[in-house]
């Protein structure tokens, strides 16, 4: 009881420190228990000295009772981001704690649940990029033509090896996805189905650099609606999530996320348009990255706005099919294999209006091919609906866009 109320008296005294930055809210990471705050401005003052933030916790079952010193090993200021993250000496004294209390110098900044869903908090729309069940149905109106229909679908679900430990053992789980060809009816001709395995290699992050996820497709096949091209694929792959976040508490501000990416593909091809006997061993070098952008609507009908634009450059090194298209005499669509090392650019760009939290209204622009047919797809618009579901919330991270 003595601590208790010494503790207290140290806590409430010198409340007459006035700042003009303030804290939003406090966001645990709870891979690392390391704890975000949020700030309204860039920090000035006491809060650009580490050494003046202070974190309490409030409940925990540690043995000081109910109040309890956190002690800091680290504290990561950036100057004009607005984030401050405070890196805990014993993570444990984060996890076992229930709420915090922040000090910065002597004023109290801030008392939060740590799983409380502030209002503040920025909460990401569901897309490709971040969604467990992905589903985009577009229509394309054509000139001169039929109208072309095409589906966007991605499956993929990850589980903790070691949920209850406190080392970080990584995810494993599945993906697949199918992306439809450009026809008159929705005829699928990109499969992808993978186990992967997923971890975050950094221990803690670095602002605005959150890490480094390593991704594992471990094994898995790729072919097309007529298996007339079939790819066994292991694919590594680093990806580098930045953050350069706005102020998604005002209404209409930007919260832009930026995700380079690099790896490459090895494995097999078994069979293809131009060889029924496949091209033996085949590898790719993969680059390319996703920058997200959410901001809060102003329109009457939609709740928020999301736009994607994801680019990847896959470079064969041994020479693989590349499908062109051509009219024949008859005016109907034909496909034109070829085999070639070119490299393979695609490029996707989403602009989507909520109209409730998984259901979107959709319009996109596509240019380039994909495995294993890599079909050029030349400067498609279309416009329909997107359904982006979490279950989980937490799972993914950039699988699905693979």
């Amino acid at each position: 009881m003595k601590i208790n109320a010494l503790l207290l008296l140290v806590l409430i005294c010198h409340l007459s420190y006035a700042a003009k930055t303030k804290v939003v809210f406090l966001n645990v990471d709870p891979r690392t228990q390391s704890v975000e705050v949020v700030l309204d401005s860039p920090p000035q003052g006491d809060y650009l000295d580490g050494s003046k933030y202070h974190l309490v916790g409030i409940n925990s079952a540690l043995p000081n009772g109910e109040l309890h010193w956190i002690a800091l090993s680290d504290v990561q200021i950036s100057p004009t981001g607005k984030i401050v993250v405070l890196i805990p000496q014993n993570p444990a004294e984060i996890k076992a704690t229930k709420q915090l209390m922040l000090f910065v110098a002597s004023e109290p900044a801030v008392t939060q649940s740590k799983y409380e869903k502030n209002p503040a908090k920025p909460t990401e729309k569901p897309s490709k990029a971040n969604s467990d069940i992905y589903l985009n149905g577009t229509y394309s109106p054509a000139i001169n033509g039929a109208a072309q229909y095409s589906i966007d679908t991605s499956v993929g679900l990850l589980f903790p090896l070691a949920p209850s430990s406190e080392t970080n053992y990584g995810s494993v789980g599945f993906l697949g996805t199918v992306k439809s060809d450009k026809r008159p009816t929705a005829n699928p001709d990109s499969y992808r189905f993978f186990g992967v395995y997923q971890r975050v290699l950094n221990k803690e992050p670095h602002w605005p650099l959150e890490g480094v996820l390593f991704i594992g497709l471990i094994a898995g096949a790729e072919f097309d609606r007529k298996a007339n091209n079939v790819n066994f694929i292991s694919s590594p792959i680093l990806d580098f999530p930045i953050r350069l976040r706005g102020e998604i508490h005002n209404k209409g501000s930007l919260v832009p996320v930026l995700t380079p990416e690099l790896g490459m593909e090895i494995g097999n091809n078994f069979t293809n348009a131009i060889n029924a006997n496949g091209q033996g061993f085949i590898a790719r070098g993969l680059a390319g990255g996703t920058l997200g952008i959410d901001f809060k609507s102003k329109l009457a009908f939609f709740k928020s706005v999301h736009l994607a634009s994801t680019y990847r450059v896959r470079i064969p090194a041994f020479a693989e099919v590349y499908t062109r298209t051509a009219t024949n005499a008859a005016g109907k669509t034909i496909d034109v294999p070829g085999l070639s090392t070119q490299a393979r650019h695609y490029i996707k760009n989403e602009l989507d209006f909520g109209l409730w939290k998984p259901l979107s209204f959709a319009i996109t622009h596509e240019y380039g091919t994909l495995p294993p047919a890599f079909r050029l797809v030349d400067q498609k618009v279309s416009i329909g609906f997107t359904l982006a579901l979490q279950p989980k919330g937490d799972l993914q991270g950039q699988l699905t866009g693979k």
